[in-house]
């Protein structure tokens, strides 16, 4: 992929991430929106604080800053609070790819599990599989909340969702 492809990528990762929200996320109950279920970590609103920890800590990896601290689900006041704190991890993922250049995604900054170096491109890519993976469990947390128009929403997003540049 080219860095082109990456940011046209990943504005669709971040529009299909506020669709979700919008459109299937906004109108659940408070109830429904902290309820445990049996998948997952538990609610509909730990799963999306734990996507934004993992975004941001990512994030981190990729400029070489330290981890900033898990967010807890319990310590956000409501869905407002929650989704400001995604608009800024967006916003700095946006900032990180805009000074994203070419000769950057061939670069191995990182090293994985086993000692490896691993191309910055493949890390970005990885991170928007990652993305489809957590709206995929989205879904199934709809489907265990037994929210059926909220899940059929959420399953017509997905299915809508463009092809990612190969």
């Amino acid at each position: 992929m080219t860095v082109d492809d990456l940011r046209t990528a990943f504005d669709q990762h971040f529009a299909l991430n506020r669709a979700v929200w919008e459109r299937c996320i906004e109108p659940l109950s408070q109830e429904a929106f902290t309820r445990p279920t049996s998948i997952s970590i538990g609610s509909i609103r730990n799963h999306i604080v734990h996507v934004i920890n993992h975004e941001e800590r990512w994030l981190c990896v990729l400029q070489g800053l330290d981890f900033p601290d898990i967010a807890n689900p319990y310590q956000f006041a409501d869905r407002a609070e929650i989704r400001r704190n995604w608009d800024t991890v967006e916003g700095k993922m946006r900032d990180y790819l805009a000074r994203l250049e070419a000769p950057m995604l061939d670069s191995q900054p990182l090293r994985n599990s086993t000692g490896e170096k691993v191309v910055l491109s493949h890390v970005l890519e990885r991170l928007l599989d990652q993305g489809e993976r957590d709206r995929i469990m989205t879904l199934e947390l709809m489907r265990q909340l037994d929210e059926p128009e909220l899940a059929a929403q959420l399953a017509s997003i997905l299915q809508a969702a463009p092809d990612r540049p190969v």
